[in-house]
């Protein structure tokens, strides 16, 4: 028998791989909604990872705008989130998420991890204009956000 925190990891481990098995909509729902109620938010955020390989990219973004609309201050979330959206391909998703999370209060060293991160996401598939404006958005939240 298996306890503490390591008998919770192999309890979700093992959720995550049953629900990857799970064929039916409503079943699946069922034991999702076990999942995050009664795990870590780790578990949601792997299983939301899952959905992105090899589910439906779909249904991982929607798991996760749960899971950031439950935790907004968790950086490490948000950061999960704009990478999986730009590794299946949904550049705009990215986009959209990176300028959301600027949005949010920021110290300046997070805000720089997601100017940074949105800054090479545009000069990898962006325009020049949408580079410039990334940086005068950055500039802009400097200004606005300077101390005295």
């Amino acid at each position: 028998m298996v306890a503490g925190d390591d008998g919770m990891r192999m309890c979700s481990l093992y959720s995550i791989v049953f629900l990857s098995c799970l064929h039916s909509t409503r079943q699946y729902t069922i034991i999702y909604a076990y999942v995050c109620e009664f795990s870590s938010t780790g578990s949601c955020v792997q299983f939301a990872m899952m959905e992105y390989k090899s589910g439906s990219s779909e249904r991982g973004r929607t798991l996760m705008e749960g899971v950031v609309s439950s935790y907004p201050k968790r950086i490490d979330l948000w950061s999960v989130f704009i990478e999986m959206e730009n590794k299946s391909g949904n550049i705009e998703g990215a986009r959209r998420l990176c300028q959301r999370a600027v949005t949010l209060r920021l110290r300046a060293r997070q805000a720089k991890l997601f100017f940074k991160r949105w800054l090479q996401l545009e000069m990898a598939s962006g325009t020049e204009e949408s580079v410039d404006a990334v940086k005068e958005q950055a500039r802009k939240w400097v200004e606005d956000n300077a101390t005295a």
